[in-house]
């Protein structure tokens, strides 16, 4: 070791191990550019289960915290106990309790410090739990996100989801601005899609000022904007509305509106049709019976990879009462898969969905009181009215139309479930997915009676070939003699535990996947939009020959 001068006053009082750790950290550049690996223990606390792409500068991953397993990773409660599978606030499964680590230098980070002094919390921000410095490098310990973006999101995008979206963001920027936090990330990679909506993460560049800048503020929303005009350029939205929404988005790329909220007022008045709704579109929680379980439901309808058109059609309805302090939920959900071709198949489809939802609306008040029997009788109540207008309609229009279609109506603990065609329905209970349907198609009848294997089912070359299908006249009569026959029915009920998901969907999902795939899929993601997106993306991989719609409701 170099000669110490011992004339300095103080360099006399300092150990000289204290003085070789302090001049060794003077010298080492700040921060550590190298990658860690999964298994890795950083500051023996938080262990390294899977690598993300870098969000801006920072490193990013996602960690398994050794020391506190009580503190939810979404929520941030801590007041669950090491016993509890389900955090006590938010229903999140502790088992996936993961967090988001970001990794920096100390001005990489700086934007994050002031986060947490303000005790920041807002839905379009990231939660930020932890900050610490760690060999070199200065770490944000953040709420736990799949790595799911606006840049590899591959679920189908609506014209009242992305405006809540904007909404959300919107409002983010403006509660960041009033902060003094500006040049925030705002590329497609920069902002991560959680359950509750979108998320602003990236900071490694913002600048911290002590007054407004209408300039910072006016690039914020630039940015905003050219995130979204992108999105929009590669998506095929078919929407009248289209051309108001990427007429405002243009205004805010020439940095037209002075703050979020000038632009929120334009999305709220961009049409009469689109009504206010919460900034929470694909994925909702309500409550399920009296047991204090929650519902999360993702959902997505893609064209394909062939198709030009989208004949497929879903639909939701969710109402909670709580009366007397007692929660009584209930939900409908249905997919419906069009046949017939251009102006037929999307027509049926758009019929079933749009006349069963008016008729099961009705009877949302007094669910808890129906019977098994009852439900089903409601349930094919609504779907022959749906048939005899679609009958109708193909006759005053001269066409052939007609769809599949599965309905599951759940409520307290119980699902009950309808299908006609081959629109399925799984269940998805520890860790294992069940078919709980039959096809009526001539492939699964060759199967009951063992002609058939059923891993042969998918991509048969008569697997097309439907039995029974809405549109057809005398419906009722051929689901009876099907089911007489055959032993083939098309009503069933099945209880629901905690943490079993419900999955609803058409033939474009199961032909292009494997059963064992998509059980995979929904064991690797807790969140339901998530996994229904990644469902979607893979069907597209494998070919994406038929439109993709799916429903996937998840108790927790």
């Amino acid at each position: 070791m170099p000669d110490i001068n011992l004339n300095i006053p103080y360099a006399k009082i300092i150990p000289e191990t204290s003085l070789r750790r302090f001049t060794t950290h003077l010298l080492e550049p700040e921060g550590n550019d190298s990658q860690l690996s999964v298994g890795t223990l950083v500051a023996d606390r938080y262990e390294i289960k899977a690598v993300f792409p870098r969000i801006g500068e920072l490193k990013c991953y996602s960690v398994f915290d050794l020391l506190n397993s009580s503190r939810c990773g979404v929520c941030g409660n801590e007041s669950n106990s090491n016993m509890d599978s389900y955090c006590d606030r938010c229903g999140f499964f502790m088992a996936d309790n993961k967090y988001l680590l970001l990794g920096g230098t100390q001005q990489q980070t700086i934007a994050f410090d002031q986060l947490i002094r303000k005790a920041f919390e807002h839905q379009g921000v990231l939660k930020i739990f932890d900050k610490f410095y760690h060999r070199k490098t200065y770490f944000i310990v953040g709420q736990s996100l799949d790595n799911m973006t606006l840049e590899n999101f591959y679920g189908n995008l609506q014209l009242d989801q992305i405006r809540d979206w904007l909404i959300v963001l919107c409002k983010a920027l403006d509660l960041l601005h009033q902060h003094r936090i500006f040049n925030i990330g705002l590329a497609p990679s920069d902002i991560f899609l959680g359950a509750d909506g979108p998320k602003l993460v990236n900071f490694s560049n913002s600048v911290i000022t002590r007054a407004d800048d209408a300039r910072w503020i006016r690039s914020d929303m630039k940015n905003l904007a050219r995130t979204f005009l992108t999105i929009l350029s590669k998506r095929r939205i078919q929407s009248d509305c289209f051309s108001f929404l990427k007429s405002i988005l243009i205004k805010a790329f020439h940095q037209v509106y002075l703050n979020g909220s000038e632009l929120i007022h334009d999305l709220v008045e961009l049409t009469p049709e689109i009504k206010e709704l919460s900034c929470v579109t694909d994925s909702k929680t309500i409550l399920l019976g009296d047991r204090g379980v929650s519902i999360s439901v993702g959902m997505a309808s893609d064209v394909g990879m062939i198709r030009s058109l989208n004949e497929d059609s879903v639909g939701t309805l969710e109402l909670t009462n709580i009366l007397q302090s007692v929660s009584r939920p209930c939900g409908f959900y249905m997919v419906a898969d069009g046949m017939g071709g251009h102006e037929a198949g999307e027509e049926a489809s758009k019929i079933a969905v749009e006349h069963i939802s008016s008729k099961i609306i009705q009877t949302f008040d007094d669910n808890e009181a129906r019977s098994g029997d009852e439900i089903r009788l409601l349930l094919e109540e609504a779907v022959f009215s749906a048939n005899e207008t679609i009958v109708e309609q193909a006759k005053s229009k001269n066409n052939n139309m007609g769809t599949t279609i599965t309905v599951a109506y759940l409520a307290n603990d119980r699902a009950h479930i309808l299908n006609i065609g081959d629109a399925r329905a799984y269940l998805f209970s520890q860790n294992k997915l069940k078919l709980i349907t039959q096809d009526h198609s001539l492939v699964f009848r060759l199967h009951k009676i063992g002609q058939l294997k059923y891993d042969e089912i998918s991509g048969h070359p008569q697997s097309h070939q439907i039995l029974c299908a809405l549109g057809e006249p005398n419906l009722k009569h051929s689901l009876d003699n099907l089911r007489d026959k055959s032993k083939h029915p098309y009503f069933f009920q099945i209880k629901l535990e905690r943490g079993d998901g419900l999955l609803l969907c058409t033939d474009g999902l199961w032909q292009m996947i494997q059963d064992s795939q998509m059980e995979q899929i929904l064991c690797n993601h807790s969140q339901p939009q998530s996994a229904v997106d990644e469902l979607v993306k893979l069907a597209n991989q494998n070919g994406g020959d038929d439109n993709i719609s799916l429903i996937f409701v998840k108790t927790q």
